[in-house]
């Protein structure tokens, strides 16, 4: 979905990419997503601060990339974090799609055992997913400034790269803008957020949306948002994390939403009003 209002003189605005339930079981992502889309929509005209969003930036969100396995989530294994994808050399369903791009594909963090949480697949976008949202990205790449993939559930905003402990070299505009958001992020309840690079923070993972992002799409600031955890800041990741009560899903909009009008605020004052 694209949200944004055409300018009267026809040029192009800036552009930030949101999407969201690259795995499965992180439903607190898709929430999240379509929460702050639909305040983007609904609010328009009403909310100065929406308005100004939506006037100065083009949105295009994607609330869930893996369809099938978030159905799955559903039907029969509510923690599963793969796609339903059949591998061609196993009779294993499935692999991690935040491990199938291209970008360093299986250089680290990733595993070619079918049916594990971190199978990268058996070549690079061997998973439908991926090719999709590549090609919307990509036919868009010149527009799109900020790329956010959400994710649950550690609460960090997690930088490139994530294949190996190195840096891009705008890496401080990378962190600038991840503490500012994180920063009025935890403004609103108290959400505490680390910052910083994916693998430094979490460990390394190759063949994952942020690196692609940078690296093959050009997106300057590309990031990985890894959103609440129900037990707070600095609790490990276990299978009861993906599960967070629904009454926390407002809060989770609302909190990230003033971390998204902080990223529109910088994009539009480091690339508008506009690109032509």
């Amino acid at each position: 979905m694209k949200i944004g209002k055409p300018r009267a003189d026809g040029k192009t605005k800036p552009a930030v990419w949101m999407d969201a339930q690259i795995h499965a079981r992180e439903w607190i992502a898709c929430a999240t997503v379509t929460y702050m889309m639909n305040k983007l929509v609904t609010e328009y005209g009403l909310n100065e601060t929406v308005t100004r969003m939506v006037d100065q930036i083009d949105w295009y969100v994607l609330p869930v990339i893996n369809v099938d396995g978030y159905e799955f989530t559903h039907t029969n294994e509510r923690l599963n974090r793969l796609t339903r994808q059949i591998n061609p050399f196993s009779s294993r369903i499935g692999a991690d799609p935040n491990r199938n791009y291209d970008h360093k594909w299986m250089l680290q963090g990733a595993t070619q055992q079918a049916g594990t949480e971190i199978y990268a697949g058996p070549f690079p976008f061997s998973e439908p997913e991926n090719l999709h949202l590549t090609e919307a990205v990509l036919q868009r790449r010149n527009q799109i400034k900020t790329l956010l993939t959400f994710h649950s559930a550690v609460q960090m905003w997690l930088l490139p790269w994530g294949y190996d402990l190195i840096y891009p070299d705008d890496y401080q505009d990378l962190m600038q803008m991840g503490v500012r958001a994180t920063d009025a992020l935890t403004a609103v309840y108290g959400t505490r957020y680390a910052v910083g690079s994916s693998t430094e923070l979490l460990g390394a993972a190759a063949g994952a949306t942020d690196d692609w992002g940078k690296a093959k799409a050009g997106v300057k600031y590309s990031v990985t948002v890894e959103l609440r955890n129900p037990r707070g800041f600095g609790a490990p990741s276990t299978a009861s994390s993906f599960i967070l009560p629904p009454e926390q899903i407002i809060p989770s909009g609302l909190e990230t939403f003033e971390a998204i009008r902080v990223v529109g605020e910088i994009v539009y004052q480091e690339f508008g009003p506009t690109l032509n």
